[in-house]
C-alpha cells in the first residue's frame, strides 16, 4: 500500500460519523480519497471550508509534505506527514477527538519506528501482535512491525501530540550497518539465521530531555519551503540517533550493574525537587549534594542513573520548560522572564531559549498569537 493509507485515517472518523458505511477494504477508502482530492485540485481551492473533513497541501515533487486538519465536527487540530527520499517518514499528530473512535489503519510493508508521545494515549491493534499497544504520555519507543495493518484508538480528554519516526528496514540498515544488528542482539529480539527479524517487537522508555529539545524544535520549526523539510528530516536523524544512544548496550549494561537503592532514589528525586523549588537563585553542587548527604561524586553518578542526565542540564531543561509557559504570557516582559528564572540577563535569555526552541522567546510569542 501506499502512504495514502496514512491520509485515510481522518477520513475513517468523518465516514463513520456521517454514518456512511464502506467496504472495510483499505483500497475503498483509499479511492475516495483519491477521488476527493482529485476534485479538489480540478476546483484548484486553495482552502477547504470548515465543513470539509480535511485539508491537504503538497508541496515539492513526489507529495513530499501532507498536512490534514481536523473538522470542528470531529475535534480540532492537525496530522501532518513528510516523506523522504532517504526513507524516512515523519508524522507530526497535534489534535483532538471529541469522541473514542476506532480507525482502520495500514501498510502492508515491513518497518521500523521511533514513536515520542508528548502526551495522549492511543492504543494500537495491528494484526501482526499478539497484543495491544499502548502509546502514552511522555514514552519513546523503537519498534519493528513486519505489518502495520489493523486498527488504532486515540483516547479522548487529553490531547494527541506527538512524533513518529518510520524508516524501512533497508535505509536503516545502510544507516547503521553492524550497530543495528548488536542492538536487536542486545535488546532479545528473535532472529532468524539470516539476521532478519522473526517477530515483531517494541521496546519503550522515557522520553530524555535531549529528545524534549529535539522535539520542541521540530514543533516549532522556524523555516519555510525547503528549508523547512531539510530542517525536519535532519531533526528526524537526530531524533533517530537519541534514541539508538539511549538503547546503546555499554549504557544498558552500566545501568544494569548500578541499580539505585531505594534510599538513592530518595535521595536524588529530593535533589531534583531542590533544584526545581528556586530556579531564580538554585543550589550549587556542593549545596546539593550536602543538602541530600552523599559526595558530589556521588550525586553526579545517581543523578545521571535516575534522571538521565547531569544536574546541571536537568535545572537548565526545567528551566527552558518553565520559560516557554511563561512567554506565552503576553503580560510579562522578556527581561521579567530571564530575571525570574535566574539568567543573567535577557541575552543570556534569548540564547538558551533559541538553542532550545529553534527560535528567539519573541518570535515565539508572535507565534502563539
Amino acid at each position: 500500500m501506499s502512504n495514502r493509507v496514512w491520509q485515510c485515517r481522518l477520513l475513517r472518523i468523518y465516514l463513520d460519523k456521517k454514518g456512511i458505511s464502506l467496504d472495510r477494504n483499505l483500497f475503498a477508502i483509499q479511492g475516495f480519497f483519491i477521488f476527493y482530492m482529485q476534485k479538489c485540485e480540478a476546483e484548484k481551492k486553495t482552502e477547504i471550508s470548515q465543513d470539509d473533513p480535511l485539508d491537504s497541501q503538497t508541496m515539492g515533487k513526489g507529495c513530499v509534505e501532507q498536512c490534514l486538519r481536523i473538522s470542528q465536527c470531529l475535534g480540532e487540530g492537525t496530522m501532518k506527514a513528510y516523506h523522504f527520499k532517504s526513507g524516512i517518514h515523519v508524522f507530526i499528530n497535534n489534535y483532538n477527538i471529541f469522541h473514542k473512535v476506532k480507525i482502520e489503519h495500514g501498510g502492508d510493508c515491513p518497518t521500523y519506528g521511533f514513536s515520542f508521545w508528548l502526551s495522549g494515549t492511543t492504543k494500537l491493534d495491528l494484526y501482526c501482535l499478539k497484543k495491544s499497544l499502548v502509546f502514552k504520555n511522555r514514552e519513546s519507543g523503537f519498534f519493528y512491525f513486519p505489518s502495520r495493518e489493523g486498527f488504532f484508538e486515540d483516547m479522548p480528554g487529553t490531547r494527541i501530540n506527538n512524533i513518529v519516526v518510520l524508516i524501512d528496514p533497508y535505509s536503516l540498515g545502510a544507516l547503521m550497518e553492524e550497530e543495528l544488528y548488536n542492538i536487536l542482539i542486545n535488546l532479545k529480539v528473535p532472529l532468524r539465521d539470516n539476521g532478519s527479524i522473526s517477530e515483531p517487537f517494541d521496546c519503550t522508555d522515557s522520553i530524555t530531555p535531549s529528545m524534549h529539545m529535539i522535539l520542541q524544535q521540530i514543533i516549532h520549526c522556524p523555516y519555510q519551503g525547503a528549508g523547512h523539510r531539510i530542517f525536519i528530516e535532519a531533526k528526524a536523524m537526530e531524533l533517530i540517533a537519541c534514541k539508538l544512544d539511549q538503547l546503546n548496550p555499554s549504557i544498558r549494561k552500566q545501568e544494569k550493574t548500578a541499580r539505585l537503592k531505594s534510599c538513592d532514589i530518595d535521595r536524588i528525586h529530593y535533589a531534583g525537587e531542590l533544584l526545581v523549588k528556586n530556579l531564580q537563585s538554585p543550589p550549587n553542587i556542593i549545596e546539593l549534594s550536602k543538602a541530600i548527604g552523599v559526595s558530589r561524586t556521588k550525586l553526579y553518578h545517581d543523578f545521571n542513573l535516575f534522571y538521565g542526565t547531569t544536574p546541571t542540564e536537568y535545572l537548565r531543561f526545567k528551566r527552558i520548560e518553565k520559560a516557554k509557559r511563561m512567554v506565552q504570557n503576553k503580560n510579562l516582559s522578556l527581561t521579567q522572564i530571564a530575571y525570574s528564572l535566574g539568567y543573567s540577563n535577557s541575552s543570556h535569555f534569548a540564547k538558551a531559549f533559541r538553542e532550545h526552541f529553534g527560535m528567539p522567546p519573541s518570535r515565539y510569542r508572535q507565534n502563539e498569537r
